[in-house]
């Protein structure tokens, strides 16, 4: 059997503690240029910014058009 390397007692991750974990990885995750944008303030604003960014791929690479 494998020996165990951490003693079996542990004080347990509190509520508070594990959701401020969870907050510091949410914060620190690597995100994709695209993604880092200002927050969207309802729905209508994420369309918005997918229409912008459609229209910017689409005047960078003309080629995409005849694809769709």
């Amino acid at each position: 059997m494998l020996r165990r390397r951490f003693s079996a007692v542990k004080p347990r991750l509190t509520p508070t503690h594990k959701k401020r974990r969870l907050e510091f990885a949410l914060r620190h995750v690597r995100q994709p240029r695209g993604l880092r944008q200002p927050r969207f303030v309802n729905l209508y604003d994420v369309l918005d910014q997918g229409a912008a960014l459609l229209r910017q791929y689409i005047v960078r690479y003309p080629s995409y058009l005849a694809r769709m």
